[in-house]
């Protein structure tokens, strides 16, 4: 018999019964008890005496035992050699427990089936403690989208006070410097609400983000001349400490370029690309981002590096937090800023 075969395996009561961390549990091949250790009876609750001959499949859970899972383990165990799994169990008690175990089939010398070995282990704390961070997690997935949609809807806010004030100012300069403002904002909530509308809030995905911005400024951004832009972005993932330096920076550049670019009023272009640095020693860990535009170029008493103005003084700093460089080439047939930073801030 199958039983006599398995307990004439050399040592096991002495290997087996010194461990009680660990079931391991002995079946014949009808999936009846043929032998375990202390560490089964202490975690499945029977004496050995009780258990002997009873069928394993009273440790499975009612849901289990419908859907035929303590047969669908052995049937692996003897196509395969050995089966894992991590699932419920039930103790003599009634009470539930989650284990983690890896069951072998056993033969003898001619390759005959007699038996199944299981090893199993007490997982339910670790199960409860995953449950609980994921609670936490959601909870906190649930507060960050809470206020990233009030972060939105306050700079909405602040967009409509920015447009009613902007509304009874008559000084040109003054508009200009309104609608700057609100362009600003305009980018910082759209981040907010790509955040918002997102199910990771570590990063954004710039391509999509940067075309819709893009977008937004031609809308928005009054200019005497036709200007077209065209947009080259690759499918970057950036960390919104990171996208937010960005969308602002190219939204100054853009608005700039568009303003101040075609003076005369002439038809022009502005492309933006945004991509991985192909140039750079490791160029998958370096972000390229251009705007270049075919207007007039920067007036000979304009320098980037030093010149006093708001757009470029926002640009300096937000290049400061990316750990930018900035290159600026500028010439009667137009003008190219080039922001090169690593793709981490760490």
């Amino acid at each position: 018999m199958p039983y006599k075969k398995l307990r004439s395996i050399d040592h096991w009561q002495i290997f087996a019964g010194q461990v009680v961390d660990y079931a391991f549990i002995l079946l014949d091949r009808e999936n009846c008890v043929a032998d375990w250790n202390p560490g089964a009876e202490r975690m499945l609750g029977y004496t050995r005496e009780e258990i002997l001959g009873q069928s394993a499949m009273s440790f499975f859970t009612p849901e289990d035992r419908l859907t035929n899972e303590h047969l669908r383990e052995l049937q692996t165990a003897i196509r395969d050699g050995r089966a894992e799994d991590e699932r419920w169990h039930i103790r003599k008690d009634g009470s539930r427990f989650r284990a983690s175990g890896v069951m072998a089939a056993l033969r003898d010398e001619v390759g005959e089936l007699i038996g199944f070995a299981k090893i199993m282990r007490d997982v339910t704390g670790r199960e409860q403690a995953r449950e609980k961070l994921e609670s936490s997690l959601r909870e906190r997935t649930a507060l960050l989208r809470e206020v990233h949609h009030r972060v939105k809807n306050n700079l909405q806010m602040n967009l409509s006070q920015i447009r009613l004030q902007a509304d009874r100012v008559t000084d040109p300069e003054s508009q200009l410097a309104f609608e700057d403002t609100e362009s600003r904002v305009r980018a910082i909530a759209a981040v907010h609400e790509r955040v918002y509308a997102s199910s990771d809030f570590s990063t954004i995905h710039v391509e999509p983000y940067l075309r819709a911005l893009i977008r937004d400024v031609e809308t928005n951004c009054d200019a005497e001349a036709r200007v077209t832009i065209h947009a080259n972005v690759s499918d970057l993932a950036l960390d919104i400490v990171q996208a937010l330096p960005l969308a602002l920076i190219t939204n100054e550049l853009l608005c700039n370029a568009i303003r101040h670019g075609f003076p005369d009023g002439q038809d022009g272009s502005v492309t933006v690309n945004v991509t991985y640095d192909p140039a750079g020693s490791n160029w998958a860990d370096r972000v390229r981002a251009e705007i270049r535009d075919n207007g007039v170029g920067l007036p000979p008493n304009v320098d980037y590096y030093t010149h006093d103005s708001m757009g470029f003084d926002l640009v300096r700093i937000l290049a400061g937090q990316l750990r930018a460089t900035v290159n600026v080439e500028t010439c009667p047939s137009g003008t190219a800023f080039t922001i090169l930073f690593p793709l981490t801030n760490e």
